[in-house]
């Protein structure tokens, strides 16, 4: 049994409990939030390493269909990011051989 508290991302000043998501909830997607172009939003990310069993994996992901998104942490910190695909740099797959 999982013990609390649970990883959980919520927009800050709202419920942690609205957020939770771990091994037991799979998949967490977080509601719709629209932003209108140079607007900040605050979100709380809550995370519990020393649960037993807890994956150490997480990602996030967000996107702006008519103006570009930053995600940046309060207190500067950098985090890796994950190389863009796009057509002009999408690995060629290698074929592979069936037996």
């Amino acid at each position: 049994m999982n013990s609390s508290p649970h990883h959980s991302l919520y927009e800050t000043g709202g419920s942690y409990y609205n957020g939770i998501f771990d091994a037991n909830t799979g998949v967490k997607w977080l509601p719709v939030y629209e932003f209108e172009e140079d607007e900040s939003k605050s979100f709380t990310v809550v995370f519990n390493w020393n649960r037993q069993g807890v994956a150490k994996d997480w990602s996030l992901t967000a996107w702006g269909t008519e103006h570009s998104v930053t995600v940046t942490h309060d207190d500067e910190l950098e985090s890796d990011h994950m190389p863009k695909t796009t057509d002009e740099n999408r690995p060629t797959p290698s074929e592979i051989i069936v037996p």
